[in-house]
């Protein structure tokens, strides 16, 4: 009996630190209710209440073997967020030849016996950030189907994020100046494990790079963490790769698309050289259905330079609503310039294939 009751507790407890993953991987307490514990019939818990709690007494009720397979599923949800959320995206075009042989050397690399090796630390982030080195490793392969298969590679980054708090984080002078306040957060300096996306799309020939954490990084971090994923890739392929797809000039088609996606955020040069910055306060409300937003484009008789546009979609399921998002953020100084170009999409909010594959299908018209 005292067996029986030590490998419950044992569950609980890994269930206890899966869910805290969702939170150190960034995902707010309200997706953690809508997009991971609704749709497996966990208990609804209002806003107010502590969710992780209400889990865990739940949780506490099962037994064994339905708690195990609870813990299974959340854990290929974890994975699903990993492989599709909050992603800067560049893709390339490349042959059949070119995706085989990134997927063998990879392969490869993950059958060698690398004592730095970081597929014992995923999918967890590690105590002391500084045992990971911060050269690119492979830590999984992952086929999709016969036709797309994912690598997930990892590295040491130091980067600025945006930290999610809860009321044992704060002193009790801090609480008390405060009042319904439902979600606290910090931004400071990590050194973590950080774990990127290579996909390789046999069907369609095209190799797409995935970098973690879009939204917690500053563009100078992107940009050389981008560096550093692109070199990884040549330095297994053993060459060059072609230069990824421009999306600078589909800006103007990503506007007028009729394809129920809001406009919130929009810059463009007008033919008389006037720039224009247009965003909207509150998400759920759409540029292009402002009138003096349509009195402009007409006015300028549609035609003018688009360099940055974000769009969300919206959807509802008896699990809840939930939004995608997809973002293309260039400058004005690539439009005055000829020949510049904006190789890197944000693909956001997606906690699964159907999210990430929606998006795609509104990004490569």
């Amino acid at each position: 009996m005292n067996t029986l009751i030590s490998a419950k507790k044992l569950l609980q407890q890994e269930f206890s630190e899966v869910y805290d993953l969702f939170r150190k991987y960034g995902i707010g307490q309200s997706h953690i209710r809508t997009r991971v514990f609704n749709p497996l019939k966990f208990p609804r818990v209002k806003i107010s209440d502590d969710h992780k709690e209400a889990c865990e007494k739940y949780v506490s009720l099962m037994n064994e073997n339905d708690l195990r397979t609870a813990i299974r599923s959340i854990k290929e949800l974890l994975e699903k967020y990993i492989i599709y959320n909050n992603k800067i995206v560049q893709f390339y075009d490349v042959s059949a030849a070119t995706l085989r042989a990134i997927d063998n050397n990879i392969e490869k690399q993950l059958l060698s016996s690398d004592p730095a090796s970081l597929a014992g630390y995923y999918p967890d982030f590690p105590a002391d950030s500084k045992v990971i080195s911060e050269d690119i490793l492979p830590i999984k392969s992952i086929k999709i189907n016969d036709e797309l298969k994912v690598f997930l590679v990892g590295s040491r980054r130091e980067y600025y994020k945006i930290f999610q708090l809860n009321k044992g984080d704060l002193t009790p002078s801090a609480l008390s100046m405060m009042q319904d306040v439902k979600e606290v957060s910090a931004k400071g300096m990590v050194s973590e494990l950080s774990i990127d996306v290579l996909v390789l799309d046999y069907n369609s020939s095209r190799l797409e790079l995935r970098l973690s954490n879009a939204v917690s990084m500053s563009k100078m971090n992107t940009s050389n963490f981008q560096k550093k994923l692109i070199k990884y890739v040549q330095g297994i392929l053993g060459g060059k790769i072609n230069d990824p797809i421009d999306f600078l000039s589909k800006v103007n088609d990503y506007y007028f698309a009729n394809d129920l996606g809001r406009v919130v955020a929009f810059d463009f040069l007008t033919e008389e050289g006037v720039e224009r910055t247009e965003k909207v306060r509150n998400r759920k409300d759409d540029l292009k259905n402002e009138s003096y937003h349509i009195g402009g484009t007409e006015k300028v008789n549609k035609i003018f330079q688009s360099h940055s546009i974000a769009k969300v979609w919206d959807f509802k399921s008896d699990d809840g609503d939930h939004q995608v998002s997809l973002k293309v953020k260039g400058s004005l100084r690539l439009i005055l310039k000829a020949g510049q170009t904006v190789d890197q999409v944000y693909l956001l909010d997606c906690f699964g294939e159907s999210d990430y594959n929606y998006l795609l299908s509104k990004l490569l018209l």
